[in-house]
């Protein structure tokens, strides 16, 4: 039983003409009385009693009509969802834990007012993890501290140059006059996020110069500024992490010396998933948004 029988069949009941319904439907005629031959013969009923050039319904036809329009009323249904524009549903959104946790907040509230209908949750973790959960499906974009990738499974923009600071307490010894030495870090405890990422281009930046801290791993970006803050060591955190605390004199933050750093933040979805419309919408506010100063809108 084909969907092309189930129109035919009810243009013939509705016309109660072969010749009507073949107008109307844009077939010869020869083509519906062939689907509605076909279609009887799969029932094992007529559906049609022919009288003449007109047709009537049999009983078995009757009983068929009211089935075949609730059948196609369904499909209709269907299809009108499908190809709904309007954005909807649920994002499944990975972040570093930076931009997760300072920035995402604002356009995850800017999309509820401009979007209503659509949820976003915030997966927090590494760029291999968003890698991999963006090529399993598990994710429909990621917002990551990620260099430039050439891969032709993913789309990507670039948001933002996110500064990447040294941070210490407001009187730490490494806050003095006069330029700092990659030596200089070296007699202090490196807290650290963990491998990859900015941290991966700071050790790597200390080995050229022959410097080493110790590292102290650590689990969070909170859990390192009040590590920091206890006085255990230093950090190195993207300014967005400690806007705040610069700000109110609760810690001090410095480039790198000799060589200020800029870590790419950027946007990322596979090639090979479907950008609905809800996506859609997430991805041109966050392209859209400030970032340089996050307390404004796009």
């Amino acid at each position: 039983m084909e969907l092309r029988q189930l129109e035919i069949f009810e243009a013939v009941a509705n016309t109660e003409s072969f010749t009507a319904a073949a107008d109307r439907l844009g077939y010869v005629q020869s083509s519906v009385s062939m689907n509605i031959l076909a279609l009887e013969r799969e029932l094992g009923v007529p559906l049609f009693d022919r009288l003449g050039r007109r047709v009537q319904l049999t009983e078995a036809g009757q009983r068929f009509l009211p089935h075949v329009r609730q059948a196609r009323e369904i499909l209709r249904a269907a299809k009108a969802a499908a190809s709904d524009t309007t954005p909807r549903g649920r994002l499944l959104v990975g972040a570093a834990e930076s931009p997760g946790t300072y920035r995402l907040p604002r356009i995850i509230a800017a999309m509820r007012q401009s979007f209503p209908d659509i949820e976003i949750a915030v997966s927090i973790g590494s760029c291999d993890d968003h890698r991999a959960s963006l090529r399993a499906g598990r994710l429909d974009a990621a917002v990551m501290f990620d260099e430039p990738d050439e891969s032709p499974e993913f789309a990507a923009v670039e948001l933002q140059q996110e500064p990447i600071h040294i941070v210490v307490p407001p009187h730490h010894p490494l806050v003095k006059p006069g330029p700092l030495a990659p030596a200089d870090l070296a007699a202090f405890t490196h807290l650290a996020t963990e491998p990859g990422s900015y941290r991966a281009r700071f050790e790597a930046y200390l080995a050229r110069h022959g410097a080493r801290s110790p590292v102290t791993e650590l689990g969070s970006v909170e859990l390192i500024k009040q590590c920091i803050r206890a006085g255990l060591g230093y950090g190195v955190l993207p300014r967005m992490a400690v806007e705040q605390e610069i700000q109110s004199g609760i810690l001090a933050s410095f480039p790198w010396p000799g060589e200020p750093q800029f870590m790419p933040m950027r946007l990322v979805r596979h090639k090979g998933h479907w950008a609905q419309p809800a996506l859609r919408a997430f991805w041109d506010t966050v392209v859209r948004w400030n970032w340089t100063d996050a307390r404004e809108s796009p």
